[in-house]
């Protein structure tokens, strides 16, 4: 019973793609596929840009604090 049930399915499923190949929408999957890729890796670049400065920008404000604390001890 749960081979007709796959089968049954997967029937469908090569239906629905053939439909959508004939109706040409297959086509506009892929193509919206293309394009949130592409977004998807802008955003990624712009993420990863943000999160490079972001890192710089800790690493000098744990460096200043550091010196802060060496020239606090230097002066006692």
């Amino acid at each position: 019973m749960r081979k007709r049930t796959m089968s049954a399915v997967c029937r469908s499923i090569a239906e629905k793609l053939n439909n959508d190949v004939v109706n040409s929408t297959f086509g506009h999957y892929r193509y919206a596929a293309h394009i949130l890729n592409l977004a998807a890796q802008q955003g990624l670049e712009l993420i990863d840009n943000a999160a490079v400065k972001v890192r710089q920008l800790m690493i000098k404000i744990k460096n200043l604090v550091i010196i802060s604390d060496e020239l606090r001890m230097c002066k006692n």
